[in-house]
């Protein structure tokens, strides 16, 4: 259920492959322990048009969407994970962040369409 969004600079593609960032974002999570590889969605969004307030030019920004119930300790150590492996695959990359956001599971609803 979780999903692991990647927003970045337009014109990254020209130097890293954004098939591997997610893939990198995605192990990360995976290894953080807060979450099991098979239930992770993973899309990425480039950006033509941004302002980052100190001028840089380039930036990722991952969201991880998660169900609420796991402890700040538990978002911290993921947060902190997804962005160390992220600045190892893009190290040139201007900002890097990382955004933990819970979901209310009372309020989250999902359908899978089952092939038959």
């Amino acid at each position: 259920m979780p999903h692991v969004v990647i927003e970045y600079s337009h014109g990254l593609e020209q130097a890293y492959s954004i098939n591997e960032l997610l893939a990198t974002a995605v192990h990360a999570a995976t290894d953080s322990g807060v979450m099991d590889e098979s239930d992770i969605k993973a899309r990425a969004m480039p950006y033509h048009q941004f302002h980052l307030a100190d001028g840089g030019r380039t930036f990722v920004h991952v969201t991880v969407r998660l169900l609420a119930g796991r402890t700040a300790q538990e978002k911290l150590h993921l947060s902190s994970l997804i962005r160390e492996r992220v600045v190892a695959f893009a190290p040139l990359v201007h900002s890097t962040s990382v955004e933990i956001s819970d979901m209310d599971p009372a309020c989250y609803r999902k359908r899978v369409l089952r092939e038959a």
